[in-house]
């Protein structure tokens, strides 16, 4: 008879690393790890890596001599060939993860008059499913119908600001339900939790300081035509795009304030994870992480946005008090983390 809750133990231990950002990047990690231990005299090879350039893949890790290390999408200019080291493994499309996963859920199904066997590699086959790479798409994409058949449909001749906004905040609330199904499924990535909070919460900051009704209303129908608009761009990069329309908009204190009261709760979670059990631990831990990388999202939008401002205004006269002092605490953690 198969081990049900150690089975089970290991697969939500294997799927919130898969979740924690997304299941490509754990699947790589994991796949890059298992050939570096197959080969482990490779780092005596390659020799000392500090002050060097580590290729991997497309990025390039700056090891300092201290030891930090700071990662980057683009090699700069000045640094000579003699200072890059190509350490990229070729790992294929491995799967490690997903593979462990279908072995379990195999070895459950084959105690088949245990009913909570069959329940658990039944819940393990959802969390595969989760795994394939258009799930974040198709999650988007219905969100999207939503959007058009509850709020932006109905627009129209006796469509009155009363009106908009009770569909408007009735669209929002349910975009806010989906976060507990699909961070305790786990049925969606931390990438697309993340995209989800850090959308609600800018979508309603922004509305919440109209100055009126109406204003209000316009303000909700602005932000949520511009996420529904046909598009193949993915959903955490049409939040960054709504951040950066705020910011256009001189909306920087609203941006910032967003990703203060996100940084805020992702906080609360962990304090909640540190006065916990061992078994309550990592529930509240999961979940401060999506809370984290929105602030994340929101803060790469605000420093990209920066720096188009800067560079548009260059040769003009520099204000007194730089950008990102006055953006909140929050704002300038995030814009110097990479997603």
């Amino acid at each position: 008879m198969a081990d049900v809750q150690g089975a089970s133990n290991e697969v939500y231990t294997i799927a919130r690393y898969l979740f924690a950002w997304d299941p490509a990047h754990a699947e790589s990690t994991t796949a890059y790890d298992l050939a570096a231990e197959a080969d482990p005299e490779r780092l005596e090879r390659l020799g000392d890596l500090r002050r060097k350039y580590q290729k991997h893949g497309e990025w390039y890790i700056h090891v300092r001599e201290n030891g930090d290390a700071r990662a980057l999408r683009e090699l700069p200019d000045d640094v000579p060939a003699s200072d890059v080291v190509d350490i990229t493994l070729d790992v294929g499309s491995a799967t490690p993860l997903q593979d462990r996963l279908r072995a379990i859920a195999h070895s459950l199904r084959s105690s088949p008059i245990d009913p909570n066997a069959l329940l658990m590699a039944g819940l393990t086959d959802d969390i595969l499913a989760a795994c394939r790479p258009d799930n974040s798409e198709r999650l988007f994409a219905e969100i999207r119908r939503d959007a058009w058949s509850e709020v932006l449909g109905m627009m129209g001749a006796g469509a009155d600001a009363t009106l908009i906004l009770q569909h408007a905040h009735g669209f929002l609330n349910e975009v806010q339900q989906r976060v507990p199904g699909l961070r305790n499924g786990p049925g969606g990535d931390g990438k697309l939790i993340a995209s989800l909070l850090a959308l609600q919460a800018l979508i309603l900051a922004a509305a919440k300081h109209a100055w009126s009704p109406g204003d209000e209303a316009v303000s909700l129908i602005e932000s949520i035509s511009y996420i529904a608009a046909p598009s193949p761009v993915p959903l955490h990069v049409v939040v960054q795009g709504l951040c950066e329309r705020m910011i256009r908009k001189s909306r920087i204190d609203v941006v910032s304030g967003v990703a203060d009261t996100l940084k805020a709760q992702g906080d609360a979670h962990i304090a909640q994870a540190l006065d916990a059990d061992a078994r309550g631990f990592y529930p509240p831990l999961y979940a401060s992480m999506a809370y984290e990388l929105a602030v994340v999202l929101i803060g790469k939008a605000a420093a990209r946005s920066s720096k188009i401002r800067t560079t548009r205004s260059a040769g003009r006269s520099s204000p007194t008090t730089p950008r990102s002092a006055r953006c909140g605490p929050s704002l300038r953690w995030a814009s110097r983390s990479e997603t």
